[in-house]
This record gives C-alpha cells, sequence and structure tokens, in this order.
C-alpha cells in the first residue's frame, strides 16, 4: 500500500504526528528533476525568511545560492527526503522549534533539517503510522474467518503439538476455538492475563528494534510500512498468539 493511496488513514494519526505524515506523502529528491528539486527548496526558504521576518527574504540571489547549495548536500546525505520534510523542517527551524540561530545560511537550513530527521517526534510519528497501517490487514481476518472449519483448526494445533509451529494470524484460530466451546475467553484468570501481557511487550520492543534501522533511514521506510513481520505486527496479535499458545499447552488434545 503506497503512501499516496493511504489518504483515509491519515486520520487516524495523532494531530501533532500528521504533518509528519503528511509530508511523507510528497515526492522525494531521487525520483524529481534537480529543477524542481531546486524550485521547492527555493519556496520553502522563501516561507521561512517571511517567518521570521528576514530582510533577505526578496534577495533572490541570496536565497538562489542558499538552494543550490543546500541541494547539493542534502542529495548526497539524504537523497530520498521528501518535499514536504524539507519545507516542515523550515518551518519548525523557523518557529525555533530547534533552538535559537543567528542569520539565515546554508549551514542554518542543514541544522534545521538534520534536527528534524533525528527529532523524536519524527521517529514517533513513524511508529504511530506502522502500527496504524498493519492493523487493516487484520481487521478483515478476525471477522471473515471467525467461522473457518474445524479441519485447519485441529491441523494448527497438530503442527504445534509435533513441531512447535504457531500459525501466522493466531487471533483467528483463538477465537473460532472459543466460538466452538461457546467461551469468550481461553485466558480465565487474572495472572494468565498479566502474563500474555508483559511477554507481549518484551517481544513487540524486541521486534520494533529490529525495526528501528528501516524506520530511521529515509530509503527503507517504504519497504518497513510494506514488509512487517506478520508473527508481531501488534502487540493485541502477539497477545492472540501467546494466549493460543499457552492454551494448546495445557491440554493433550483438542475437542471442539
Amino acid at each position: 500500500m503506497e503512501i499516496a493511496k493511504q489518504t483515509d488513514l491519515i486520520e487516524q494519526v495523532a494531530a501533532q504526528y500528521r504533518p509528519y505524515i503528511e509530508a511523507l506523502r510528497t515526492p522525494d529528491l531521487k525520483s524529481q528533476k534537480r529543477s524542481d528539486n531546486l524550485n521547492h527548496i527555493y519556496k520553502s526558504i522563501v516561507l521561512a525568511m517571511e517567518l521570521v521576518g528576514s530582510k533577505n527574504a526578496e534577495n533572490q540571489d541570496s536565497i538562489k545560492f542558499i538552494s543550490e547549495k543546500f541541494l547539493e548536500e542534502i542529495s548526497v546525505k539524504y537523497p530520498f527526503a521528501r518535499h514536504g520534510e524539507i519545507s516542515l523542517a523550515f518551518k519548525k527551524g523557523a518557529l525555533k522549534e530547534y533552538g535559537e540561530y543567528f542569520g539565515f545560511n546554508v549551514q542554518t537550513c542543514w541544522i534545521w533539517f538534520k534536527k528534524y530527521m533525528e527529532s523524536p517526534e519524527l521517529l514517533a510519528a513513524k511508529r504511530q503510522w506502522i502500527d496504524i497501517i498493519e492493523l487493516p490487514k487484520k481487521v478483515p481476518l478476525l471477522t471473515a474467518q471467525s467461522d473457518i472449519p474445524k479441519e485447519p483448526i485441529m491441523n494448527v494445533f497438530k503442527d504445534y503439538k509435533d513441531k512447535g509451529v504457531m500459525p501466522v494470524y493466531a487471533s483467528v484460530y483463538y477465537r473460532a476455538i472459543c466460538k466452538y466451546k461457546g467461551l469468550k475467553t481461553l485466558v480465565s484468570s487474572n495472572e494468565q492475563r498479566e502474563k500474555i501481557s508483559k511477554e507481549a511487550e518484551i517481544v513487540y520492543e524486541n521486534d520494533l528494534r529490529a525495526k528501528r534501522y528501516h524506520i530511521k533511514d529515509p530509503k527503507n521506510f517504504a519497504i518497513c510500512m510494506e514488509q512487517f513481520n506478520k508473527s508481531s505486527a501488534t502487540k493485541l496479535s502477539l497477545s492472540f498468539k501467546i494466549a493460543l499458545r499457552m492454551y494448546f499447552d495445557s491440554i493433550d488434545e483438542l475437542e471442539l
């Protein structure tokens, strides 16, 4: 699912993170012509200068020089940076979200953009976006396959007992077993729930650490949003998986 096609999901992002995700929906430097990139940077600098009330906002030669030098730097170090990210970084810098600055020059632009790319807010926005776009992949399965036949469920149970293999979409089988048995849950005690919650938290955090390289790398972020470890996509799906495994461990035979 491309970011540009995920407009309907943007509203699910927390308001403070939404500008970061909107910025990710804009063209990246690598895919655009140099003239287009230069024009966008030029306009972004003008807007930033106007925000700070700079007297150089109408100095076209100065702005053109800053734009060209900045494009040279960013094209090498962040070739997959997006137009919207540049605009947002300059806006935040002009509003002093990245501290005080003295003079508007190439170094100022570079510091602003670097601080933007390293900001905890950007990382948090990307993490939340990942969680949001994962969820629709799970929801249809939780409902559409709640009435799956008994045979696949028995096969899943056998695979676990024989090979220790758990199904990817454990929540589907968990809910189906509950339905066949007329139960609301297979986890009966608060102690079990607490154990499941703690284990899910640990596995989720470990999986997230493995993803962080991709989350921080502009080149790989789009790939990261598409290719998830499906067995540990969300804490909820992990909880279902752990609960199903605990249930299978507690019985020798499965009767439906």
